[in-house]
């Protein structure tokens, strides 16, 4: 039920109703409470997104800041992988199923990836145009492109994120 599969409220269990009213709020948790949570929960767990990505290319090799996976809470799982075929032109690679929080293997769908450049900026011509899409031919890759405003590719550090 967790991810990579998104849940609906619904996938928590009914709605909640006191039995009794709460005696002590410091103690016990009301109906009211739980319902909050739970529904909160679900809809975050909606709009999250499952991947993100902190990283600049730099003398050769890839410096990651961050580089997190909503399935991934324990650290144990195998992460995407991130590659660069030539300067601004990167590749984040992902296996065919990630395990649940019941170590059942759900397939692995992204979609509406979104990037951000975080090059210093000095002046408007200094910008980086960011961006990065889910691959056609390969439904498991996100191409990255950053590029300058002369349309070469650039190596600057970047933030990834994919629902």
């Amino acid at each position: 039920m967790g991810f990579p599969t998104r849940i609906l409220r619904s996938a928590l269990g009914p709605k909640f109703l006191d039995t009794a009213p709460v005696e002590n709020p410091e103690t016990d948790i009301g109906a009211r409470q739980f319902n909050l949570a739970f529904h909160q929960v679900a809809g975050l767990n909606l709009v999250a997104p499952r991947v993100s990505l902190v990283a600049h290319y730099t003398g050769g090799q890839f410096v990651i800041q961050h580089q997190q996976e909503a399935w991934n809470t324990e650290g144990a799982q195998a992460r995407p992988v991130l590659a660069r075929s030539a300067a601004g032109v990167y590749t984040y690679t992902f296996a065919s199923s990630y395990l649940d929080e019941d170590g059942v293997s759900v397939a692995t769908v992204l979609r509406a990836p979104r990037i951000s450049c975080h090059k210093v900026l000095t002046a408007f011509a200094d910008r980086i145009d960011p961006l990065s899409w889910v691959d056609g031919g390969s439904p498991l890759v996100l191409q990255i492109r950053l590029w300058n405003q002369s349309g070469a590719g650039v190596d600057e550090p970047f933030w990834l994120e994919a629902l």
